[in-house]
């Protein structure tokens, strides 16, 4: 561009500038892959040029979590400015699917349990709760076995101490997957041990009946009993 300048004698005085117009670079985002489970773990994002800033949902800084930004396709925008000032822009999308919820492992049988002892031989079937739908459900451990129509658990074969049940779910749509785990407590058999100070009474006259080896007692019949500490 030129500038000619006339005063009131007619004599001119030129001067020009070259303003030079570069193409508009666009900035890149990296880190983002697009498609994540609902359940996965953050991700830590890039842009290039470095030193910008991330916008978008389930954004906080540099890191992306798909749980906070919820089922969806998501546009995430990256800003920098470069050495001329000029604003560089970049934006990445992702879509997040859904996961199986947070689930609780559950034992279906009796003696209701856990805990268990290591003598109970019952095959309690293995579920959760809540129920979920659309989820493949498979579940490992001591003492869990799969009948060709479900997941069992029997303790006399766990063994005594704390054994481990995991439950993996498997979202049969989208391939998402978690696991639960759930702690079963196995105890040994109580010994009891059971004493009377008579083995003969008379009407009227009472026998001390002692019992040892148990937490709590329940004595069949009550009747003609008293507690004593």
């Amino acid at each position: 561009y030129c500038l000619i300048v006339t005063d009131a004698n007619g004599c001119t005085a030129t001067q020009c500038y070259t303003i030079a117009i570069v193409p508009e670079p666009l900035a890149t985002i990296s880190g983002l892959s697009p498609v994540m489970c609902a359940n996965a773990p953050a991700v830590a994002l890039a842009g290039a040029p470095a030193g910008g800033v991330f916008t978008g949902p389930g954004i906080n800084g540099d890191v992306f979590t798909p749980a906070d930004a919820g089922v969806g396709t998501h546009t995430i925008n990256y800003e920098v400015f470069d050495f001329l000032g000029c604003p560089l822009t970049g934006t990445a999308t992702v879509t997040v699917v859904g996961a199986p919820k947070d689930a609780q492992i559950i034992f279906s049988g009796q003696p209701i349990g856990p805990p268990f002892c290591s003598n109970n031989s019952s095959v309690y079937i293995l579920g959760i709760n809540p129920p979920q739908n659309n989820v493949s459900i498979t579940f490992t451990g001591p003492g869990v076995f799969f009948t060709g129509v479900n997941y069992v658990f029997v303790p006399a074969i766990a063994g005594v101490g704390t054994k481990t049940v995991t439950g993996r779910l498997v979202d049969r749509t989208t391939g998402c997957e978690s696991t639960i785990t759930k702690d079963v407590e196995i105890g040994t058999p109580v010994t009891l041990n059971l004493t009377s100070d008579r083995l003969v009474i008379c009407p009227g006259q009472a026998a001390t009946l002692t019992a040892t080896g148990g937490v709590t007692y329940n004595w069949e019949p009550s009747e003609g009993l008293s507690c004593a500490p």
